[in-house]
């Protein structure tokens, strides 16, 4: 469905022609939901796409990312294309997006899939961005994506590596990618299982031959069962930079030892020193060389033992190089007494004993440091649970004193929060988000804690704030008043709120020249109405002027702007202010013709009828409006001024027929009468139509 604005139309019609006009306009917005409004940009209209969704490649079975924005509120499409121009699918079809560029980026996606829903074919793609603001201007953008869907390389990684002894992974590019991709490196690393990676190979580029052996030193890694990595950086001919990920399970194999010992399996415990702040529990996970019996105790600064975690238990042998078995000891930071241990550094005191039997027995003793750290951050003083929220928000997250000197933070909140400035100390920490991102109705807001402990270890601690979200909606509508023959008036334009709000909205409004002129018709003039907490429905005052003239009856535009709490539903955010003229006089209608189109060019003329003949001249204004008929290619734009002089009650307006030799339907262009001195604009809507029948 097409909506032309009001403005571009300028009809005049009687008076109650304009009221349902006004209605049905306000009616048909209302059923296209809300449309939000703000005021024009004064920068140039400009289209932007986003820095991460310019030409690039994309795998198939992911999602390219189409964001952009529009420097001022605009109905925007997206299409892709195929190499040979044909379209594969539309993405937005004149979509009208509410914020402008200074606000956020529209995140749209392509997944990759045609119209029928079927995953397209490897190649390059066309996307193409159209965006029409609501004052008419307009931007085309374009990007490239091309589609590959097969893995890029192949890979060799051991099942087994001897943590002291080199070890490569050798790695294929398949013809296809090698021709498109440069390779800028390659790193392996492993994983310790903290919050850090450990980096243990790289190489610049491939070989001729799309081949590459990438050597690793396995040293840092861990015993155990643990993941290996591969990650291959390239770029696509957009220079776009992309990451190609391998993976694989791989087992690190310790030296053999010559006697008793008690490994740790990072892969199910934490390292040999840790911090634990509001986690729980902490879990170790050995393995022994030869079976024994395992002591194990939790002993505070002072050397007091505080818990034990065992007593004499009897585990079997459980090398390293083998899965993890299940030989685990949990603490669940509580003395003996079940009481919480107060904050500190504890040790774990662990000491295996031989079955063998042989005199004397074997012993391994190990220890891990484990710091507690129970105080909690901080609170959220904002939101505030329970609270109605609506608009630009601000959360506010208050430290506990001190805290920060320990593990320093950040902290966010929100339903698409944006972390904010995190200030060292006991300063509150600030984040911004907006309630327009949330759904609306009863939900939670996320307030997420960040920090990091003196060791590097990264904690996170999240809190759902239960509140309320509130999505007002304006909804102007239509107010009539009659002009006088002198003087001013006041026609009030009911506007009302979707819901009664909890707070006091503010929406600012401006009188605007429709059908009627501002200075002779009515005075222009700005404003705002307060819905105070509780209230949903409100008026607007539109001062009308008074005079004598035949003229029809006319419209003002009331254009209410979104406030920063609520949305703005009616027809790009109007209301109208119907002015009812109480001057009586003859009436101009425009009736219908038909043409038959030619290879040249040929002139349609349009009757024009006044309904009774007068002493006085007659001056009507016209304009030749597109229908399925478009100016500069079916006819000649034009407008101007038919006259009746004195007692004339025909005449004409004349419009050029642009003929071609195209085969095409037939087609309707319009001629719109506007103002009218010493008459009225009647008929339907003071429109006349001309019927173009095509000869080819």
């Amino acid at each position: 469905m097409s909506l032309t604005p009001p403005r571009a139309v300028g009809l005049v019609a009687g008076r109650r022609t304009l009221i349902r006009l006004a209605a049905s306009l306000v009616a048909v917005a209302a059923g296209l939901g809300g449309v939000a409004v703000r005021a024009a940009a004064a920068e140039p209209f400009d289209l932007r796409i986003h820095p991460d969704s310019t030409s690039r490649y994309v795998r198939g079975g992911g999602d390219a990312s189409l964001d952009f924005c529009t420097t001022e509120p605009a109905y925007t499409t997206i299409e892709v294309h195929d190499a040979s121009g044909a379209l594969v699918t539309r993405i937005r079809d004149d979509e009208f997006n509410a914020y402008a560029c200074d606000f956020t980026y529209y995140l749209e996606e392509w997944d990759l899939l045609d119209d029928q829903g079927s995953p397209v074919p490897a190649g390059l793609y066309t996307v193409t961005f159209r965006a029409r603001s609501e004052s008419g201007a307009t931007d085309v953008e374009t990007v490239q994506i091309g589609v590959y869907w097969d893995e890029p390389a192949h890979y060799s990684i051991p099942q087994v590596i001897l943590i002291d002894q080199p070890f490569e992974v050798e790695i294929q590019l398949e013809p296809w990618f090698f021709e498109l991709a440069t390779v800028t490196d390659i790193t392996l690393w492993c994983n310790d299982f903290r919050e850090t990676s450990l980096v243990i190979g790289s190489v610049d580029g491939v070989g001729p031959d799309g081949r590459v052996s990438v050597p690793g030193d396995p040293a840092p890694c861990a015993p155990g069962d643990s993941a290996l990595y591969c990650a291959m950086t390239w770029l696509d001919p957009f220079g776009f930079e992309h990451t190609w990920w391998c993976s694989h399970t791989t087992t690190f194999v310790a030296p053999i030892p010559t006697g008793l010992e008690i490994g740790l399996v990072y892969r199910y415990s934490w390292p040999e020193e840790h911090f634990f702040h509001l986690e729980g529990p902490a879990d170790v996970s050995f393995c022994l060389s030869a079976a024994a019996t395992v002591d194990a105790v939790v002993v505070d600064e002072a050397g007091t033992v505080v818990r034990a975690l065992a007593s004499g238990e009897s585990f079997p042998a459980s090398p390293c190089d083998s899965n993890p078995p299940d030989t685990v000891l949990t603490w669940d930071y509580r003395d003996e007494a079940g009481g919480l241990v107060p904050d500190g550094e504890y040790q774990v005191e662990m000491t295996a004993t031989a079955q063998s039997g042989s005199e004397p027995p074997e012993v391994a003793n190990r220890t891990l440091t484990w710091h507690v750290w129970n105080l909690s951050p901080g609170e959220w003083v904002r939101p505030v649970p329970g609270s109605v929220l609506s608009g630009s928000q601000t959360a506010e997250f208050h430290r506990t004193p001190g805290f920060d000197a320990q593990f320093p933070m950040t902290a966010y909140a929100g339903c698409s929060p944006i972390p904010g400035p995190s200030p060292r100390g006991d300063e509150p920490i600030l984040s911004s988000w907006h309630a327009k991102l949330c759904p609306e109705g009863d939900t939670y807001v996320q307030g997420v804690v960040l920090f990091t402990d003196p060791l590097g270890g990264y904690h996170v601690d999240q809190t759902s704030i239960p509140v309320t979200i509130f999505h007002p909606v304006v909804q102007p509508t239509v107010g009539v008043g009659a002009e006088g023959d002198a003087g001013t008036t006041t026609v009030q334009v009911p506007v009302a709120l979707s819901a009664p709000a909890p707070f006091d909205l503010e929406v600012s409004w401006e009188a605007t020249s429709g059908t009627a002129t501002a200075g002779s018709d009515f005075v222009a003039a700005t404003g705002s109405v307060v819905f105070e907490a509780g209230q949903t429905t409100a008026t607007v005052p539109v001062t009308i002027v008074g005079d004598d003239l035949v003229e029809g009856d006319e419209m003002v535009f009331v254009r209410f702007l979104e406030p920063d709490d609520a949305r703005v539903a009616g027809l790009w955010g109007y209301g109208f202010a119907v002015i009812d003229d109480d001057d009586a006089g003859p009436t101009v209608r425009a009736g219908s013709t038909e043409v038959t189109e030619t290879d040249g060019s040929t002139v349609a003329e349009v009757p024009l009828v006044l309904s009774e003949a007068t002493t006085e001249t007659v001056e009507v204004e016209w304009d030749a409006i597109a229908n399925t008929a478009q100016p500069g290619s079916d006819f000649a734009g034009a407008s101007g001024t038919a006259v009746f002089a004195p007692g004339e009650t025909q005449t004409t307006v004349s419009i050029e027929i642009l003929g071609d030799d195209v085969p095409e339907p037939r087609e309707l262009a319009v001629i719109a009468l506007r103002r009218a001195t010493n008459a009225q604009v009647g008929g339907w809507l003071g429109l006349g139509f001309v019927h173009i029948t095509d000869d080819d």
